[in-house]
């Protein structure tokens, strides 16, 4: 694991603290879960970003989180979304679908076969 850090490491070309703005995904009690709406690069910024837009129209919090670019993107904080079962169902629907469409064209059909079929892309 230490070399797959060192690579990302080697790639990171500037680095700086930056101001992230978080709120709920619960604003009547905030039994939700944090997550985060702006990052930036001054705390008057993300003060003013987050007035009125937490749980019960309180101001945000804000935090200072350091943010790292690499390849002249900006990377930081953020909130990964679990999917739901019904995501799940329609993940596992589009998976075979697009497995059956890659065997397809691996036996040699072509675009105009599987529009024929009714199963293009």
């Amino acid at each position: 694991m230490d070399s797959l850090n060192d690579e990302w490491a080697k790639r990171i070309s500037a680095q700086r603290d930056m101001y992230v703005v978080y709120t709920n995904t619960d604003l009547t009690e905030g039994r939700g879960r944090e997550y985060p709406t702006h990052v930036c690069e001054s705390w008057a910024t993300a003060h003013r970003l987050g007035k009125g837009g937490y749980v019960q129209g309180t101001n945000c919090p804000v935090q200072k989180h350091a943010c790292f670019q690499i390849g002249g993107q900006w990377f930081g904080p953020v909130h990964i979304n679990a999917p739901t079962k019904e995501d799940d169902a329609v993940q596992a629907r589009h998976d075979a679908r697009h497995k059956a469409i890659k065997k397809a064209y691996d036996a040699g059909l072509t675009d105009d076969d599987l529009k024929a079929l009714g199963a293009a892309q």
